[in-house]
């Protein structure tokens, strides 16, 4: 009898302790010392003023390498990539930059569009980098250094892609068939709530709307309310809630992010003057795709990137690319960064 109590008592201390590491890892989340990482690797923030008067907010590592430019993807900013900045400080010298509409860089939704973005980068190297660069861009951000790297090879020494939703990204793909959950709990989300006055705070709207929230059932409402407290309780701070997974909260309260950058992808008006098929088939600097798993819902909604159909699309457009594929959420630099890191090495030259 007393050996039964002891064991029920040590399972009992096992989840107990479980549990406080699953909520302290919702409440003091990795991703909210990204900056106080990077700042200790030796990056420094500044400022990159364009002829046409925008700016472009960086993180610089120190000089331990060939130049390596880092574009994250929508919603994030330069220190999205974490973990992995001081890894990639100690052999390249690594730009890291926020997109138009993020962090620091101008928030200007005419300049809100993947060419327009991409030919700013394309100065930001000529005239900041100095000397062609390794490019690697994570979702939209690997649109745009794909683009980089097709109009302008001399730039490219070489091109990781990292996720990037190639061919399911305008609206018509987005939404072909069944659809895909950027589309619902992102672009159209953020449209409708940008286009509705009752619920001014997008925490809450998301709580209430979001497309992954349906599946919490009854207890939706809950976080709800629980939300709007939180939001109440501390206004200019990250949603945290400790029982609450980190990656639902984290993109609930974005304050460096205009939520109009998001609506172009609804519009389309982001690919105005982009090319899928033709940019990838004019990259000329060795690629490596780094793709997550596929996976799809019960309702047949794409729980991706992008397909695999749509990957062999791309493979078959690059001339010289190799693909590597993971187990993992959309953000792969974040939640397997030596994974990450270890994708460079594909790269002839960053091996030697």
């Amino acid at each position: 009898m007393q050996i039964g109590w002891i064991i029920a008592a040590g399972i009992v201390a096992v989840v107990a302790i479980l549990f406080g590491l699953y909520a302290y890892k919702n409440l003091y989340p990795v991703s909210a010392r990204y900056r106080e990482i990077a700042l200790q690797a030796g990056y420094v923030e500044k400022d990159a003023s364009l002829p046409d008067g925008s700016i472009i907010h960086y993180g610089e590592s120190p000089d331990n390498g060939p130049a390596l430019l880092l574009i994250h993807g929508q919603g994030g900013d330069w220190t999205n990539y974490g973990e992995t900045l001081p890894q990639l400080a100690k052999r390249y010298h690594v730009f890291s930059v926020d997109c138009y509409g993020h962090g620091g860089s101008t928030h200007d939704p005419a300049l809100y569009n993947c060419v327009v973005n991409s030919k700013a980068l394309v100065w930001f190297i000529k005239n900041v980098v100095k000397e062609a660069a390794y490019l690697s861009g994570h979702s939209s951000g690997g649109i745009m250094a794909s683009w980089i790297a097709a109009n302008e090879p001399s730039l490219a020494r070489g091109l990781v892609i990292e996720d990037s939703p190639l061919f399911e990204v305008t609206p018509q793909e987005m939404t072909e068939g069944a659809g895909c959950a950027a589309w619902f709990d992102s672009f159209l989300l953020r449209h409708q709530y940008l286009n509705q006055t009752l619920e001014p705070d997008f925490a809450v709207y998301y709580a209430e709307n979001g497309y992954f929230m349906k599946f919490f059932g009854k207890m939706q409402r809950t976080i709800v309310d629980t939300v709007r407290a939180n939001r109440e309780k501390h206004p200019d701070e990250t949603v945290r809630i400790y029982w609450l997974p980190g990656m639902i909260t984290e993109g609930m309260y974005l304050p460096k992010f205009d939520l109009r950058f998001s609506d172009t992808f609804y519009t389309g008006s982001w690919f105005d003057g982009m090319d899928q098929a033709e940019t990838l088939a004019n990259i000329q600097c060795p690629t490596v795709y780094i793709k997550a798993l596929v996976k799809y819902g019960k309702d047949g909604v794409l729980y991706a990137a992008n397909s695999d159909e749509d990957a062999q699309r791309v493979m078959q457009l690059i001339a010289d690319c190799q693909m590597v594929t993971i187990r993992s959420g959309h953000n792969i630099h974040c939640e397997h960064p030596n994974f990450f890191v270890k994708a460079f090495d594909l790269l002839p030259m960053c091996a030697e």
